[in-house]
């Protein structure tokens, strides 16, 4: 059954009037919205999971954070499909994370002035970087669809949640399979080693 009324989470810092605004652009109605809303978190959930990220809800969360508050600021999307403009913040937001992971950037004591808008070269750029991201995140739901019910829902199920959840979901995980967690980690390993194999085979086309 689908949920016809997504909730805004608790912890977001969003408005609801962003929220809403968010659902709006997603669908004529709140039933289609709301299936386009799901459907859209748990593409990105697959794209930060599938990439090593430990919180990948978390990432998810941010994503959709930030393109509701850019829409809710009036900015203009240069894209005909919302979707695709998800994808690039998406991909924006891991590079964030792989830069944090190893970096420890110092703010500067004056703030950088504000830009005035995108200019020609950055909406060719992030055209381009929409388009490359849409299609790894299809060849990624292409490869996750080849994969047996029961790996499909192993992969998913093992990268969601996050923090405290996530260790006790994962010891939970292995108790049903009757496998230790370091045999656990094992498996999904190779899991991942199929995916990543069968993505790379899928960009090359």
């Amino acid at each position: 059954m689908i949920e016809t009324s997504p909730q805004l989470k608790k912890n977001s810092a969003l408005t609801q009037a962003s929220f809403e605004q968010l659902l709006a652009c997603l669908g004529p109605d709140r039933e289609a919205a709301a299936s386009a809303y799901l459907e859209l978190r748990q593409a990105l959930f697959t794209y930060f999971a599938l990439r090593g990220a430990t919180s990948p809800e978390e990432l998810t969360d941010e994503t959709v954070d930030r393109v509701a508050r850019r829409l809710s600021e009036g900015q203009i999307i240069f894209t005909a499909n919302l979707k695709n403009y998800f994808y690039g913040v998406a991909r924006n937001v891991w590079r964030e994370t792989l830069v944090k992971a190893n970096t420890v950037t110092q703010l500067p004591e004056t703030p950088l002035p504000l830009s005035s808008g995108p200019t020609p070269h950055d909406v060719m750029v992030e055209t381009l970087e929409t388009a490359e991201s849409e299609k790894r995140l299809g060849c990624l739901q292409k490869c996750l669809a080849q994969f047996s019910d029961e790996e499909r829902e192993l992969v998913l199920s093992y990268y969601r949640d996050s923090g405290g959840a996530k260790i006790e979901k994962r010891k939970a995980l292995a108790q049903t399979l009757g496998l230790s967690p370091d045999s656990l980690r094992h498996k999904l390993a190779r899991l991942r080693l199929k995916l990543g194999s069968c993505v790379r085979q899928c960009l090359k086309t």
